[in-house]
Order: structure tokens, then sequence, then C-alpha cells
């Protein structure tokens, strides 16, 4: 007989001393969102208002007030640096007992479910996972096979285009295709693509939960599971939660679960790369009875900027609705600046850094920051023509070095012979021959 889905448990109070400890540093509505005991929970965590801490808190009261199992207890995030610093947060409010506790990003808690589930998904424990370089290894190939010139569809287009297609949670078979592409080769393509990856047993990354929501929708004994396991389910950034995403919560969380989501539906900007504002905007009507706090004190920013901030964003009509408060005091006005292009806003820039130096400023107290790195090159060059000293930051990450993949490589193709990708690519790096 399946198991069911667990009653709320109940739960204990906190003594005092322990109430005053992990309370103290609040102010009163963090306190409300820390301190709601069972059923769902949606925070409205505007910037700056310490939505990490409520979080470490709430994980932190469950444990040492409420008496339930870290086990019990899985925190979702976006980037494994923030699973990090929320564990290390929680291990210092619990003494270090949170080896239990599950932090992570929605990918590798995905990851790590499916290698006991593997089997359920036609895969085995050992599955490679395919980033987008094997994707597009796979993709060249299929499209030259299938006939698919660069000119109708690239290969980082038909990538762009299956990634889209899981993060919104459809079906290859039944997708719209690319422009460009007629509807059969799109649907040979992702038959193709598909039977690829599970002849090489692998997932690429939109498999790890699209993969995962299938089985658990599919198998409701073991969607019970493991909402027996996860008795308490977190959700950090929930405004960037793509569909998919969205339906691993609720399979995970259950209509009855202990499901917590904190996100802040003015920040949502991330529609481009597949997230959804409608998870945040319909959370209290897909949710009845649902706790809705917002956190609206901002311990970040100055006046001017929070008046600047709640001006433009009061015009969206999209949105539940909550008015920044800053802490902080003083702060110099907003100056907004335009230019022709981008030539002449590179020269604008280096001329305020100019003035700010003149006025005695340090050319170490001054950031410039740009949405994407092709757009340094201008200001490089007006620095240069400037005399402005300068540095950029970031680079080519590591293990995304050509050299470094070449090796992984090797070692994929070692452990599993079956990787084409894998096989192709130690194949042909490093370049045989004579320069």
């Amino acid at each position: 007989m399946s198991p069911t889905v667990p009653p709320s448990p109940r739960l204990a109070v906190p003594d005092a001393r322990l109430t005053a400890e992990l309370l103290g540093p609040l102010n009163p509505e963090q306190r409300v969102a820390v301190l709601h005991e069972t059923g769902p929970l949606l925070v409205l965590a505007g910037a700056g208002s310490g939505k990490t801490r409520v979080i470490a808190h709430r994980i932190a009261l469950l444990i040492r007030g409420r008496g339930v199992d870290p086990a019990g207890i899985c925190a979702l995030t976006f980037t494994n640096r923030a699973a990090r610093e929320l564990a290390e947060r929680v291990g210092r409010l619990v003494g270090g007992a949170t080896r239990e506790l599950t932090t992570g990003t929605f990918h590798s808690f995905a990851a790590r479910l499916l290698r006991g589930l593997a089997p359920g998904i036609g895969r085995t424990p050992g599955y490679v996972i395919y980033d987008d370089d094997d994707q597009l290894r796979v993709l060249r190939v299929l499209a030259a096979e299938l006939a698919i010139p660069s000119s109708v569809a690239t290969p980082e287009k038909l990538r762009s285009w299956l990634d889209r297609v899981k993060s919104d949670g459809r079906q290859l078979a039944t997708a719209r295709p690319p422009r460009g592409l007629g509807e059969d080769q799109a649907r040979q393509l992702g038959q193709r693509y598909e039977e690829e990856l599970r002849r090489a047993d692998a997932l690429d990354f939109g498999d790890l939960i699209a993969k995962l929501v299938e089985l658990l929708e599919a198998e409701p004994a073991i969607a019970a599971q493991l909402r027996w396991r996860y008795r308490y389910l977190l959700v950090d950034e929930y405004q960037d939660t793509s569909p998919i995403q969205d339906r691993l919560v609720e399979a995970l969380a259950g209509p009855q679960g202990n499901l917590t989501v904190v996100g802040d539906d003015d920040q949502a900007i991330y529609g481009w790369r597949g997230a959804s504002a409608a998870n945040i905007l319909t959370f209290p009507e897909r949710h009845p009875g649902c706790q809705v706090v917002r956190l609206e004190r901002n311990y970040r920013s100055c006046p001017p900027i929070l008046e600047a901030a709640n001006a433009v964003i009061q015009r969206s009509a999209e949105r539940l609705g909550k008015t920044l408060r800053p802490v902080r005091e003083g702060g110099e006005p907003v100056r907004i600046l335009g230019f022709a292009d981008d030539r002449a806003e590179a020269e604008g820039v280096a001329a305020v850094v100019q003035a700010e130096v003149a006025a005695g400023r340090c050319l170490g107290d001054v950031a410039v920051l740009y949405r994407t790195a092709s757009l340094s090159r201008r200001l490089e060059e007006a620095f240069a023509r400037a005399g402005l000293a300068h540095a950029v930051l970031g680079g080519v990450r590591f293990y995304e070095r050509a050299e470094v993949k070449d090796l992984l490589a090797w070692a994929r193709f070692l452990l599993n012979p079956q990787d084409g990708v894998a096989a192709r690519r130690a194949l042909t790096s490093p370049r045989r021959g004579i320069g």
C-alpha cells in the first residue's frame, strides 16, 4: 500500500530563550513569516529586505523550536552559492546540525533524486548530464542527417528551442517548431535527439527537471513518498521559476503541503530565459488560505534610490503590491543620462568618472556595471583615451575552458563508452598534425 500525504505535525511551542535568540534580530514582518506554522506561505520580499535571513531563521526555528527533523526539510534556490550560504547560516543558528538538511538548486536536487529513480525514466543510475556544448555536438550531427541547413536553424537556435520547450513543460512532439523549420522536421529532430540521449544514457539540463516531473505526475506513489520525506518545502527566488519548476514544486508539496515560497514579483525579469511571473502572481489563488507576508523594509538602499524605484514599479499592472521603505538615511539624488549611441554613452561615463576623480574621489571607489560582456569594449576604449586606469572583472569560467572540457571528455568516454558526444570530442581534441 503506497504512503499517503502525512498530516501536519503538532508543532511544539518554542521556549522564551530560544524565541529571543531566533526572533530577536528580526523585524515584525520577518517574525510573522518565521513563526508561520503549517500550510502555504507566500513571502513577498522586496530588494534588500532580508529574505535570506527569513528563510534561514524559519528553518532554524522548525528544527530547534518546533522539533522538525532536518531530513524532512528541503530548501531550493537558483545558485549553488546561494544554497551554500543558506546552509551556512542555518548551521550557525542550529549549532551545525544540518547534515541531513537538503539545500540546493532545482537542477542539483532533481539530479540527485533521479539517480535513485533512473529506471523509471529509462536511464541507469550512472547517467551522464550533457551541457550546452554536448547538446550542440549532438544537434550538429542530427541537423546534417536531417538536411537542416544552418541558414534555416543553427544548432544554437535548435538547442534554445529544445530548452525552452522543456522549461515550459511541453512535449517536443507537439511543440510549435522554431521559425523556418517545418513541423515534420522538428518532430523528427526531437525524436532523434531523445533517442540519442537515451542511447548514450544521458540527460540534458532541461531533462533533469522535466523527466522528474513526468515521473512524479505519472507515479502518484513515488510523489507521495517524496512528500512524506520532505515535510517542509521552501523555495527562494520564486519569481524566477519556470512553468516546469513550478510543477515540480507543486508535485513535491501536494495540495496541502507545508510550502513556503519567497520572492519578489517586482523583480521578475527573467522571462527571456523561461521564468514565468504568473507562478508568483497566481500563488494565492492556487493555494486557498495561503498566508501572505510583505517584507517592505529595505536595509540596503538610501531614500533617493527607493523613491525612484517605487515611482517606476508602481506603474506596473501585474504585481501583488508593496512599497519599499528605507531604513538608512541620506544618499545622493538619482541622475539619469541619455546618449545617442554606445560610443557617446561610453564617453559620457568616462566624463562622469573624471569629474568624480577631480572632486577628490578615488578610482577604486568607482564601479561601472553593464548588462552583457559585449558592452565593455566601448567603455574600455573610452577609459583608455581618458587615461583612467581600470580593470575588467570576470572571464571564462574554469570548467568552460576548452582544454578542461577536452580532458573531461576523455574521462567521460573512459567511464561510459556509449557516450557518443564525449567520444567524438576525445577523438578530435587535442588537434593532431603539423601546424
